[in-house]
């Protein structure tokens, strides 16, 4: 069955973020349609699958993943440019992906034990 993005019910939701815990990611709750997490203090949350189905209940929320120390160092490559995820498979290890509809490979996990904690921005 399909959904327009505003009637995704939260159940499906819940699973998502059930499954993220299944990897070892640690999700977090950010607003619909929004890249702003949920609460105070989001940086520490530190929700388990027993905490999933209260966390992320009836409220139209996005999924948020703490990368890093808190996900037992698993850390997502995000392919932004379309010439990115055309090369990927022949510059980075096979691995597990996921992504949008309309770019299905373009978030790429890896567990990196000896990263460190940075985020990279644009060139420039």
């Amino acid at each position: 069955m399909a959904y327009r993005m505003n009637e995704v019910p939260a159940s499906s939701v819940l699973a998502a973020a059930l499954r993220w815990c299944q990897r070892g990611a640690v999700p977090i709750p950010v607003r619909f349609r929004e890249k702003v997490p949920v609460g105070e203090a989001w940086q520490k949350q530190r929700f388990t699958a027993a905490d999933v189905p209260a966390v992320f209940n009836s409220t139209p929320l996005n999924i948020g993943i703490l990368w890093g120390e808190p996900s037992g160092n698993l850390i997502d490559v995000d392919l932004d440019w379309p010439e990115a995820c055309d090369v990927a498979s022949s510059l980075l290890p096979a691995t597990a992906t996921y992504g949008r509809a309309s770019s299905r490979r373009s978030h790429w996990l890896y567990r990196c034990s000896r990263c460190r904690d940075r985020q990279m921005v644009g060139a420039g």
